[in-house]
């Protein structure tokens, strides 16, 4: 029966899961590292593994469809949260084109945690970036 079915391969996931986090678990205890920073790492971990599996449908869909609209589709993803720059909401307009290929080829979400460093003085990317947060609060110390 399909239920049935289903339900196994959500078992089976799980067990995956937390078989994922209980390794993930005992490197961090063998490696010692302190208390609060593993504690980190697997909420982490643990975000990033609920948000692959958001997603990961829509990914392995997405590979078959084809490229053009894979680039309209990052696009009406990606420009609403660009638009709130100045910037890009007057490039949007003068160059549409070229917007929807910054959507497709360089936007990439970032996950981080409560603690995180995002960046320290000094840090020189090999590529230029840009951050723009969505939701939660970033704080800048100088």
């Amino acid at each position: 029966s399909c239920i049935t079915t289903s339900m196994t391969r959500l078992e089976v996931a799980a067990a995956q899961d937390a078989r994922k986090l209980s390794s993930l678990q005992e490197f961090l205890f063998d490696s010692r590292i302190p208390p609060h920073l593993a504690v980190r790492v697997q909420r982490n971990a643990k975000h990033a593994m609920q948000e692959q599996k958001r997603m990961k449908p829509n990914i392995e869909l997405l590979k078959l469809v084809s490229e053009p609209l894979r680039i309209e589709l990052h696009y009406e993803v990606h420009m609403p949260l660009l638009e709130c720059h100045p910037f890009f909401k007057n490039y949007c307009k003068t160059c549409p084109a070229v917007m929807q290929q910054v959507c497709h080829a360089a936007v990439q979400k970032v996950f981080l945690s409560m603690g995180d460093v995002l960046f320290k003085e000094g840090d020189m990317p090999p590529v230029p970036q840009m951050y723009i947060v969505c939701s939660g609060e970033l704080h800048y110390f100088r």
